[in-house]
């Protein structure tokens, strides 16, 4: 049943461990005229609790979640984080204490590419950016008198391969960049030797899991299914621990990155510059993995600066890099 009284901009969902950044959080965009949807302050006396959480979620422009160890384990919020992400609402993670995201697999599908704002240790601290997030999502006017001090928008930053990246905690070396120089993507400064999977997964001969050759997400999406993937994926864990967002390449990326001479070159450069971990050259004759399936046995590795299509068993030890999109 549809409440026909539902009208509001963002459902802010969390647990009742949070309940003051809850209220925090919603008095401050309600103070700038962003109208919020929040348990049990809205639920009509008498109705059905899921019924209507549902509904509420449905109507809203904005799904805000107050991510914490409390709402990491609360079947609420992943409840309600997943009908958001099955009606394709715009998805706001806030932060507010040390848990980590990838530690619950099940969050880590949902939010690992979303825009996160980190408020830990001080929940209030990141109120102004939540404000101008959630207001450019739900086309409001800001107010004559905004409920937080506002600061300047900084200059967005033009990106071109080859410049080095440290913003947010996401630290690497440019290797891809859109048209506008505004997007890309990073390679992590370190690198470590792994297999794809281990011999034992190996020999449950499993195929079509990853087969995506132009994402690497989608294949991290699929490898994270699998009931103790970390244990049986060791090169995708390891990206994986890098923090939010980060991944194992699929192969067109990878190639992007140590098949054209040019970009291996000024990539190296930097990560020398700033002493990481340099990649391999040609004539070392190594491989690093991509996170792109071949068949049930094989996988696809990438030889630096070498154009051809090659195959290795999935349990065979390759050079791993991580990669992050931004």
């Amino acid at each position: 049943m549809q409440y026909e009284n539902m009208k509001h901009d963002v459902f802010i969902s969390y647990s009742s461990r949070n309940q003051d950044v809850a209220n925090a959080i919603c008095h401050v965009l309600e103070e700038a005229d962003i109208r919020c949807w929040m348990a049990p302050r809205d639920i009509p006396v008498g109705s059905k609790y899921a019924s209507v959480i549902k509904d509420a979620i449905v109507s809203s422009k904005v799904f805000v979640l107050i991510f914490s160890e409390f709402a990491a384990v609360s079947p609420w919020v992943e409840s309600e984080l997943n009908i958001a992400f099955s009606n394709r609402k715009t998805i706001i993670p806030y932060k507010v204490d040390e848990a980590l995201v990838e530690d619950y697999d099940e969050f880590y599908v949902r939010l690992n590419n979303r825009h996160w704002i980190d408020s830990f240790p001080d929940f209030h601290e990141r109120f102004n950016e939540l404000l101008q997030v959630v207001s450019a999502n739900v086309s409001v006017k800001s107010s004559s008198r905004p409920a937080v001090p506002t600061t300047p928008k900084p200059v967005e930053r033009i990106w071109k391969v080859g410049d080095y990246y440290n913003v947010d905690g996401k630290e690497g070396v440019v290797f891809w960049v859109d048209e506008t120089g505004k997007h890309g993507k990073i390679v992590s400064m370190d690198q470590a030797e792994l297999q794809w999977c281990t011999k034992d997964e190996y020999n449950k001969g499993l195929t079509g899991i990853a087969t995506d050759s132009s994402n690497g997400m989608n294949n991290l999406r699929s490898i994270m299914n699998i009931d103790e993937w970390r244990n049986k994926y060791p090169a995708f864990a390891w990206c994986v621990d890098h923090g939010i967002g980060w991944y194992l390449p699929a192969i067109d990326e990878m190639k992007e990155l140590l098949s054209n001479y040019e970009v291996h070159s000024k990539v190296n450069g930097t990560l020398e510059q700033k002493r990481g971990s340099v990649m391999y050259l040609k004539r070392d004759y190594r491989w690093y993995w991509s996170s792109t399936e071949i068949n049930q046995w094989c996988a696809r590795p990438v030889p630096v600066l070498n154009g051809g299509m090659y195959r290795n068993l999935r349990y065979f030890n390759n050079s791993v890099r991580a990669v992050f999109a931004f």
